[in-house]
């Protein structure tokens, strides 16, 4: 009797901990959300629901292609080019053409008016300008190298996540899997346990190791459950769209 009074303390202590923890995780989302006090999270049966990866070769080829990432470096790549043509265009010769009209008049002709035309052809061609050109050439000539070779980089990290997330996505459907059949097993076990308690053939010791059980299985269920959403959700966010 006296274990399990401590027992039971032990437990409303940790119970205590827990309530903690969710008053303050539920705080931290009713700020997310916008809204004042706790929000509580609502059970969402898309996150039970797995995800079907047929081709794994086309879902690598669309990673290193069309990922959020490799997008990003591709525009930089462009950006650089265009800095390279700019940098380049100075060496061109510029020719200017403009053209104007106008009216005057004076009490002298009794303010007739007069039109004017002029057209101005102008060409300039600097030769030589204390390096400045050659300077700015180079400069955006290396950020060029340097955004392709990022481009490259972004691929080979996108492949290189994808493989890795792929590999979690997979272990973790694995895990999934046995703990819900271990989950299943431990909550028969219980029941029996506590049938067998009722009727006095085994004493509370057995019964709390069964519900210990019980409790171990129901925390396996839910980390397995948090390690294949969170991976994947981490392939969605290579790819940039949902699976």
């Amino acid at each position: 009797r006296l274990q399990a009074v401590v027992d039971l303390t032990r437990a409303r202590l940790a119970l205590l901990s827990e309530e903690r923890v969710l008053a303050d995780a539920e705080a931290i989302l009713a700020r997310l959300v916008g809204l004042d006090g706790r929000v509580a999270a609502v059970s969402d049966s898309s996150l039970f629901q797995v995800a079907t990866i047929n081709d794994t070769t086309a879902l690598m080829g669309e990673a290193q292609d069309r990922s959020p990432a490799v997008i990003r470096a591709l525009a930089q790549v462009r950006a650089a080019k265009a800095g390279v043509s700019i940098a380049r265009s100075v060496y061109l010769p510029r020719v200017s053409l403009s053209a104007g009209t106008s009216f005057s008049g004076s009490d002298r002709s009794d303010f007739a008016l007069f039109n004017g035309r002029n057209v101005n052809l102008g060409f300039s061609w600097p030769l030589f300008n204390g390096f400045g050109r050659e300077r700015d050439l180079i400069t955006r000539q290396v950020a060029l190298e340097t955004a392709v070779s990022r481009e490259a980089d972004a691929r080979r990290q996108a492949g290189s996540a994808l493989t890795s997330q792929l590999a979690a996505l997979y272990a973790a459907e694995q895990r999934a899997a046995l703990t819900a059949q271990n989950l299943e097993t431990a909550r028969v076990s219980a029941r029996v346990q506590t049938e067998r308690y009722r009727l006095g053939s085994i004493d509370i010791t057995v019964l709390n190791a069964a519900q210990d059980a019980l409790s171990n299985a129901e925390i396996d269920a839910v980390s397995a459950r948090y390690d294949y959403l969170r991976a994947k959700a981490q392939i969605e966010a290579i790819l940039g769209r949902t699976l």
